[in-house]
């Protein structure tokens, strides 16, 4: 039988230049496990903010929230859209406004409406989706914003020297991290 031995460090016990290495790795595998559930929350108090209502009844047995969809690596296509039926109240009446991802990309452009009141045809449907659209976006454009500062938090070497100290992670002297 051969034995090993390996000595290991806490994250301030290493050189600085192992440091960065192990929070650059941190960095590269962090999935952003919380970041759906989130901009899920999120999505809900902004729906209740401006006065909409998600039809996706979730006291049922089995239903989940609507799900904001996304893509948050800072490059062309990316942002943050959401899908699902929703009552908007507009000059008196309310409508139901289905909302359909189109497209390839998930940003607040890549969905398409349908507009009904009542069940039946809407005729000033084009008035109604353009002021409803004008929430939308805002509500995009401000979940795509909490989204990227959720990762901007997650990426600091202060929620990594956190989450190391809170869970006692080790590192080997190169910064490889080991905690078996």
């Amino acid at each position: 039988m051969k034995t090993k031995t390996i000595n290991l460090y806490t994250l301030e016990e290493l050189s600085e230049d192992s440091r960065e290495k192990a929070f650059s790795k941190w960095k590269e595998d962090d999935d952003y496990h919380f970041l759906s559930d989130d901009l899920n929350e999120k999505l809900h108090e902004l729906l209740q903010e401006y006065g909409i209502k998600d039809t996706n009844d979730t006291s049922k047995p089995g239903t989940k929230p609507t799900e904001v969809q996304y893509s948050l690596s800072s490059c062309q296509g990316d942002g943050v859209m959401f899908e699902g039926k929703y009552i908007y109240t507009y000059n008196f009446a309310s409508y139901l406004i289905e909302i359909e991802h189109s497209g390839h990309y998930y940003h607040s452009y890549s969905k398409s409406y349908a507009t009904s009141l009542e069940g039946e045809e809407v005729d000033n449907w084009h008035e109604v989706e353009k002021a409803f659209d004008v929430i939308y976006q805002k509500i995009c454009k401000e979940l795509e914003r909490y989204g990227y500062d959720y990762i901007e938090n997650e990426d600091s070497m202060e929620s990594f020297t956190g989450s190391c100290e809170a869970n006692e992670y080790t590192f080997e002297a190169n910064g490889v991290m080991n905690n078996t």
